[in-house]
């Protein structure tokens, strides 16, 4: 994986990249990830996710990413849809809208990861700057 440049914007993923939304909508539950010191802004709360591989969805790439940053069992999620986030001429993030039937425990985290919790959607931490910018959009999609 590489950053790729952008117009005055670099980002992460040649393909593109793409984060898991998940939700308990029930409860209102949302699971957040919180980045490490190894990753662009560290200590904010995120969603797992990441760079696209060749050839790959974006669904593909959210559930292979929550896999490995949070060790997360696809046969637990039940994909809903889709939402454009962050989008320029050459690459764009898209949030890949998940549910759970209970509130999956994270396996591990990785080194992308400083830890996952589940938050309700209305008191959730300090986000990334760009999940804050969706957030309200985003949970009046999941339901």
């Amino acid at each position: 994986m590489s950053f790729i440049r952008c117009g005055d914007h670099h980002h992460w993923g040649r393909y593109g990249a793409a984060g898991l939304f998940l939700t308990t909508p029930e409860r209102g539950r949302v699971l957040l990830q919180l980045r490490s010191a190894h990753v662009l802004s560290p200590g904010l709360w995120a969603l797992p996710g990441g760079a696209l591989e060749r050839g790959e969805s974006v669904q593909e790439a959210a559930v292979r990413e929550a896999e490995e940053e949070v060790g997360l069992d696809r046969r637990a999620l039940t994909l809903v849809g889709t939402r454009p986030g962050l989008t320029h001429p050459s690459w764009s993030y898209t949030y890949v809208l998940a549910e759970t039937a209970d509130e999956v425990l994270p396996q591990h985290d990785s080194w992308e990861a400083a830890g996952h919790r589940w938050f309700e959607v209305d008191d959730v931490p300090q986000l990334h700057p760009s999940l804050a910018a969706d957030w309200a959009r985003l949970v009046s999609a999941a339901g």
